[in-house]
């Protein structure tokens, strides 16, 4: 008889002790700290928070751009900012004054350029010069960017721009202007820019978000520039 209460002592507490792990488990589990073989654990932790924040990671890839193609994306250097007339993307420069610059590790092969991906699948493309200084940023919008690959999202830009040189007036000169377009919900603030010279061969205007950031940039020639504020006004 006391064999059997020994016994039975024995399948209680054991049984308790296996609820207990049992119940740490599920603790444990809900809070992160165990985590299950059948997942992957190389996979990126995104927390709520950080998915609605710009995070700039590592290129995705560095392709190399041809001299020739690197003649259309030249940049112009204002006061206050390195401006790209290709599509009218712009940034600000560093306190300092120079440009900012991503150079390459170890690789004398240049024009080339490299990738960056934000927290909402959006790419931000550096077309890099022979001195490791941007001369040109493309910027694709997840839409954009679907079914593509980044050397496709450049060559399109390229081909764009050339086709919009040879169609440009020469003599044309229009003044330079900064358009201002109110909305009701999506105010736009727009910026046109002219080449050094001062006359205006192509018009790149870049719309702005509330943070001043480029948006949406759009090139035209002279002669398109009637079509270019139709667009502008859809955008809007």
């Amino acid at each position: 008889m006391r064999y059997f209460r020994i016994t039975a002592m024995k399948i209680k507490i054991l049984t308790l002790l296996l609820i207990g792990v049992f119940c740490f488990s599920l603790t444990a589990c809900e809070n992160g700290s165990v985590q299950s073989i059948f997942e992957n654990t190389d996979a990126q932790d995104i927390s709520e928070d950080a998915e609605d924040e710009y995070h700039p990671i590592v290129p995705d890839a560095v392709i190399k751009i041809s001299e020739e193609d690197d003649k259309a994306l030249t940049g112009t250097l204002t006061e206050d900012s390195y401006t790209n007339p290709y599509f009218g993307l712009k940034f600000n420069k560093p306190a300092d004054g120079t440009i900012r610059s991503i150079m390459d590790d170890g690789t004398d092969i240049m024009p080339f350029a490299r990738t960056y991906t934000d927290g909402i699948g959006g790419m931000h493309i550096n077309i890099l010069s022979d001195d490791g200084s941007v001369s040109a940023t493309i910027q694709a919008s997840p839409q954009d960017r679907l079914g593509k690959t980044e050397e496709e999202i450049i060559r399109e830009r390229i081909e764009l721009e050339k086709d919009l040189n040879e169609s440009m007036e020469a003599d044309s000169e229009i003044t330079m202007e900064n358009i201002s377009i109110v909305g009701v919900e999506h105010p736009a603030y727009c910026e046109t820019y002219s080449d050094e010279d001062g006359t205006r061969k192509n018009i790149y205007v870049c719309i702005l978000k509330g943070d001043f950031e480029c948006d949406i940039a759009i090139s035209a020639a002279p002669e398109k520039f009637d079509e270019m504020a139709g667009l502008i006004e859809r955008y809007d």
